[in-house]
């Protein structure tokens, strides 16, 4: 009190809403206008956006005197709102109303654990979102604690908090009121005997001491782990610096972020706590041009971070020894942008530092009254061997001295100054740079220097480019440009087919190399223009051919001979590879981008269809390796059936032959390789050359009749084995060196393994999810766990052909990278599946043949990490060798099996999964393709079980746990211990282990204990609401009961059925949406610890709302989706023109967890004549959109659509429309 209250005058027209205001894009927002009582007279509005477009508004009579106005905004920026009444703008029109997006909030660097008492810093970066109010708030047990808000510039916000307490930190963020994607963030923070100082930033290749300073206890014992941005791990060792304090030295070589890692032993199973250390480089730095400054004007400059690594960048300026103030502005994420005005003619001194620690050099910015007397032009960047030239205008050339040196030496580089006007006055200056570096052009007038213009120096002659194949239309085409020696610069490429330049994609896989990847779109010739700081570099434009993909030359299908198109190295031994061993080939180039699966298969002599399995490297170079079983020729195809493509052919030997030379074909380089030569000729000669016809040093010793040859590689291509003997005869083999690179991705289709490792700097926080489905949309176990290097690893089984998707999301948002689509392909041949087993679950297999004589065969057995793992060793009824394991840990066990000369003969790989139900029996529903191998397998091999038959899949629940390890060193496919065992393998899964002592000596009748209470479910699906779900269980006696209640408590009546095989099928049918909970008891207990979780769901209530009842040729068309009281589960929109072809769509998520779905009919399909319209041929589109939740149509779909030309659409006809 008082209160005010706002008196308007009756006969004005006023304006007033939300929709006046701060309004959320893509969301119909409004505003209501008052008139006049008794007045009765036209209203009128109009609404531009940014770029002064229309946007479309309707106006709503609500009653006598007043109308509400509808628009969507559509993008971010201001929106000038007009409102006429009776042809006159009313007060205070036009309005000003300002969208924003709160999907355009960055939130960056945002830590997943903190210390007490330590300073914890995240980034908001909203440059992109609009205007608007920004609130954080930070709260641990219901009560906020102080943050602080730092403006870095260019609406970059840092945000700091010091957590007190020990406990899991909430982290709100709201932009003008709606709650920022993924908030409230969480940050678990954990309490420490000691505090951690001076760790947040280091600079390169110099000392940094890390100081610790105990609260109370401190033990020095604790181990910490470094681990850089490459992954690699440095030990760090803690020493004692003074009285109650420690210290601890690091010497950094890598930029990026760096993760110091505490462990509270030498095991380093328990990670006490994590700090992250940002090492810099601040010779990286890149500053703009500093030209003459002119006395009380603004002066501009940039500063470049990008590659100096994250930190705080800090500027001084003086004049006269006097501190002048600036402006620093972040124009983007490491681009500063600095302004200033001089007041007198002193030259103004630049002092930058950056984390703290000063810049190399002073910069100095001379000053002038003004420059009339000396003009420099721009300086252009260069190319080594070529001159770069610039121009001066000078009154008295005897005056100016220009001094031009290299960056990183200092080195003095000579050039011309020559007149090139009658009156002296205008002078061209040009030199010629001798490397690729960053040149100083220094220019003074009278003996004070007038600017310093930093100028960038590229070779564009070591600029490499893979080669560029031709292509087919719609197909990605994919080459590398390599810019790592060329110096700094900026690389473009331009692809046009003839009509119009097409979208390309530049893709930084490594430091300075780049993918490119573009999609043609039309048939004939396409140019590429590649050029370097606007230089085009040698060969460009390069050329290439696009040809239908429907017409294929068989004339022009590839074979390994064929090096026009893709290049395929063939590995294994150098006088070619036997039945049985491990066969593989290997594309020198990337085929194609990182995670994409590339389809291809292998056949055998007899044109049959086996197994194989490709892998994908960090460079993405594919790997197809394959298990030849005969003697003959095997080629790698791709394409159809009947229109094979050959990309390689691999010759196999027989098991028989005797070699003469051992020794790998493709070696890596840097390592130490080794060739083994049975020959009794003493005089024998080894030459190994290079390419370019150089000799390269062996080491040769001879042992009796064996020669062994040593050597190392450090350049990578193609190489000759020469093999003189006496007679001077000659043998010729070739021998491939390559870069190694770790295994990203490995595919070895249905029944066996199939592996994904993806990058820790992908992955931000600990808090991860991986979810993996199967064509049928149904999800499958799934082992996922950090390695060594943090990375994520993913390993499942696929049991069903066609495409699997693999989801990833951490801290509750989906990976940029997902969905990965995967092939699980199959063969025509029968192999035997990889064994799978529950973790905590007894795996007992017995190895067909092998006889285990006192206990004479070396076996280990090993986790993920190759760590050894218990097992139990004992033989069958036959003496034949059986194992009993149970894993403890998610993911790829190894079972390894040699003799006395350490031989290794079989290795056997178990996947262990980690799921929180119970085995269910098989799955039922095989594709007809799957069935028709079920049956040639069956057919061809009596005794040999089905790919299909032999797996007991889990029911589709998303329960998926996440076991935090480290790993090894990569395993290599290419090495035979990774071969499958050839052996027949029979494996059961049986009750689980309860302690380590029942491991050690287990009988056959202590692991088939009845007291074990096994179950057997199938079917138990998510049911749909006023539907009748059933699922089936074993129980024998009859000694089972069911409690089913819905998602509010309430009992669900069931129906029971007793089939004929010992089995209780329930039937029941849920009528609310929601969690389910399913109770299964023996004698008034229940089996499990906890219920079975299926969720109910409605397709009924899935809404269309706002479609469009025109649909015009060639324009955006939106509508809503409304699936909020559906339930949990899928939703799929298909949306197929008159051809049948798929059409693109944009799906965008509302705050009120809407959708909105956008798509452009892009054709109008057939013409029509019967339509009752006179004999006109009018263009009309049938296009039919299909919504489906968890597979089900939802109301009125399929649905079919007009779609008409805009100049037609008077005859306004409708055809099933919604």
């Amino acid at each position: 009190s008082p209160f005010s209250i706002n008196v308007m005058e009756v006969q004005r027209v006023v304006a007033i809403g939300k929709g006046l205001g701060l309004v959320p894009i893509n969301i119909p927002t409004s505003f209501t206008v008052l008139t006049p009582n008794g007045v009765i007279k036209e209203l009128k509005c109009s609404i531009k956006g940014p770029d002064d477009h229309l946007i479309e508004c309707r106006i709503t009579k609500i009653d006598l005197n007043r109308y509400e106005v509808t628009y969507i905004p559509d993008c971010v920026g201001e929106f000038y709102i007009e409102i006429f009444f009776d042809n006159i703008q009313i007060d205070y029109s036009p309005f000003i109303a300002r969208s924003f997006d709160v999907n355009k909030i960055k939130v960056l660097n945002f830590p997943s654990s903190a210390i007490v008492g330590s300073s914890t810093y995240f980034m908001i970066d909203a440059t992109d979102a609009g205007a608007g109010s920004l609130e954080i708030a930070v709260s641990r047990d219901g009560k906020n604690i102080p943050n602080y808000v730092q403006n870095e510039g260019n609406t970059f916000f840092r945000i700091q908090f010091i957590p007190d307490q020990p406990c899991m930190h909430q982290v709100q963020m709201k932009f003008n009121g709606i709650d920022i994607q993924g908030s409230p963030f969480q940050c678990n923070v954990f309490s420490n005997d000691f505090i951690f100082e001076n760790y947040e930033y280091a600079a390169i290749n110099k000392r940094t001491v890390f100081l610790i300073k105990p609260k109370l206890y401190f033990n020095p014992n604790i181990h910490v782990n470094i681990i850089t941005p490459m992954g690699n791990k440095i030990k760090g060792k803690i020493e004692k610096n003074f009285m109650n304090s420690y210290m601890m030295d690091f010497i950094p070589n890598e930029i990026g972020k760096h993760e110091i890692i505490f462990y509270d032993n030498e095991e380093k199973k328990l990670i006490m706590t994590i700090f992250i250390c940002q090492v810099y480089d601040i010779s990286k730095i890149r500053i703009s041009d500093l030209p003459l400054a002119i006395i009380h004007q603004l002066y501009k400059f940039t500063i470049d971070t990008s590659e100096a690594g994250n930190g705080v960048l800090s500027v001084k300026i003086k004049q006269n020894g006097n501190k002048i103030l600036h402006e620093q502005i972040r124009i983007s994420t490491h681009i500063y942008q600095i302004s200033f005005t001089p007041e007198t003619t002193d030259e103004c001194t630049l002092h930058i530092s950056f984390n703290g620690e000063n810049y190399l050099r002073t910069l100095i910015i001379p000053v002038r009254n003004d420059c009339e007397q000396v003009h420099v032009s721009s300086i252009p960047s260069g190319v080594v061997g070529r001159p770069i030239t610039f121009t001066i205008d000078v009154a008295d050339s005897n005056l100016i001295k220009i001094l031009i040196t290299e960056s990183h030496s200092g080195q003095i580089i000579s050039h011309t100054m020559t007149s090139i006007s009658n009156n002296k006055k205008h002078y061209e200056i040009s030199f010629i740079p001798n490397i690729a570096c960053q040149h100083i052009v220094s220019i003074s007038y009278d003996g004070k220097l007038l600017s310093k213009n930093y100028v960038d120096v590229c070779n564009i002659n070591k600029i490499h480019i893979s080669s560029i194949k031709n292509g087919f239309v719609g197909k990605p085409l994919i080459f590398s440009v390599d810019t790592y020696d060329a110096g700094e610069g900026h690389l473009e490429v331009i692809v046009n087919d003839g009509q119009r330049t097409l979208p390309v994609e530049l893709k930084n896989n490594q430091t300075r190399k780049f993918d490119i990847t573009f999609i043609p779109k039309i048939t004939g010739l396409h140019s590429i223009i590649i050029s370097f700081n606007g230089i085009p570099i040698e060969g460009s434009p390069f050329m290439i051919n696009i040809n239908n993909p429907l017409i294929i030359d068989d004339n022009n299908s590839l074979d390994e001979n064929d090096n026009n198109d893709i290049d395929f190295l063939i590995g294994g031994q150098i006088e070619g590879t036997k039945v049985g061993e491990i066969a593989w080939i290997i594309c020198e180039t990337s085929l194609t981008d990182i995670y994409e699966d590339f389809s291809v298969y292998v056949t055998d002599p007899d044109k049959t269809i086996i197994k194989h399995t490709r892998i994908q490297d960090l460079e993405g170079r594919w790997r197809i390796e394959f298990e030849p079983t005969k003697v003959g020729i095997y080629q790698i195809q791709t394409g159809s059936d009947k229109q094979p493509i050959n990309l390689a052919s691999v010759d196999i030997l027989p098991l028989d032959y005797e070699r003469y030379i051992y020794g790998e074909r493709i070696v890596y380089s840097n390592a130490l390789n080794f060739i083994s030569i049975v020959s009794d000729n003493e005089n024998i000669k080894v030459q190994l050359i290079s390419s370019n016809n150089n000799e390269i040093p062996i080491e040769i010793e001879r042992h009796s009749l064996e020669w062994k040859i040593y050597y190392s590689l450090t350049a990578t291509g193609y190489y000759q084995l020469n093999i003189i003997d006496d007679d001077n005869n000659k043998q010729l083999f070739d021998i491939y060196c390559l870069t190694e690179r770790i295994d990203i991705f490995r595919n070895g289709g249905i029944e066996d393994i199939t592996r994904l490792i993806i990058d820790r700097n992908k992955i931000i926080g600990d808090d991860i999810n991986v979810i993996v489905k199967d064509a049928l949309a149904h999800t499958i176990p799934a082992a996922f766990y950090r390695d060594l290097s943090r990375d994520l690893v993913i390993e499942y089984i696929p049991v069903r052909t066609d495409i699997h998707e693999v989801f990833i999301r951490t801290q509750n948002n989906l990976l940029d990278i997902c969905p990965i689509r995967i092939m699980a392909f199959s063969a025509q041949k029968s192999y035997d599946p990889v064994l799978r087993v529950q973790v905590k679950e007894i795996l007992e297999h017995t190895f067909s043949g092998i006889i285990d004589q006192n206990n004479q065969l070396e076996i280990s057995v090993t986790d993920p990490f190759e760590r050894p793992i218990s097992f139990q060793r004992s033989n069958n009824e036959h003496g034949e060798l059986t194992i009993s394991l149970s894993p403890i840990r998610v993911g790829t066990h190894w079972i390894c099996i040699s003799n006395d000369d350490n031989d290794s003969f079989a290795v056997l790989p178990i996947f262990a999964y980690d799921d929180d139900y119970i085995s269910l029996s098989p799955m039922d529903g095989l594709s007809p393709h799957e069935k028709t191998i079920s049956n040639e397998n069956n057919n061809n091999n009596n005794d040999t079980h089905s790919t299909i038959d032999s797996f007991s899949p889990c029911r589709e629940l998303t329960t998926i746990s996440e076991a935090s390890e480290f790993r090894s060193s990569r395993p290599s496919s290419i090495s035979p211990l990774r071969t499958s065992s050839p052996i027949r393998e029979d494996a059961i899964i049986i009750s689980p282990i309860i302690s380590n002592e029942s491991l050690k000596s287990p009988t056959v009748s202590d692991r088939l204990s009845p007291e074990v209470q096994t179950l057997d479910i199938t079917d138990l699906i998510d049911p749909c609401v006023r539907n009748i779900s059933k699922f089936s269980f074993k129980d024998l006696d009859d000694k089972l009961n069911v409690i089913i209640h819905d998602s509010n408590g309430n009992s669900i009546g069931y129906k029971t059925e007793h089939l004929s095989n010992g089995r209780k099928c329930i039937s029941y049918e849920p009528t609310i949406v929601g969690p389910i909970k399913i109770y299964i008891l023996k004698q008034k207990e229940l089996i499990n610890d906890s219920p079975l979780i299926v969720n109910a769901f409605d397709p009924s209530a899935v809404h269309v709302i706002n479609f469009p009842k025109n649909i015009q040729i060639n324009t955006a068309t939106c509508f809503h989706i409304d699936s909020t009281k559906a339930g949990k589960g899928t939703l799929k929109i298909i949306i197929k023109d008159p051809n049948n072809q798929s059409l693109p769509i944009i799906i965008q998520k509302q705050s009120n967890e809407q959708l909105i779905i956008q798509f452009t009919p892009i054709v109008l399909g057939k013409k029509f004549k019967n339509l009752n319209i006179s004999t006109l041929n009018i263009p009309l589109g049938l296009h039919t959109i299909s919504i489906l939740f968890n597979q089900i149509p939802i109301t009125e779909t399929p649905s079919q659509i007009l779609v008409e030309n805009i100049k037609q659409s008077k005859y306004n006809i409708s055809i099933d429309n919604f």
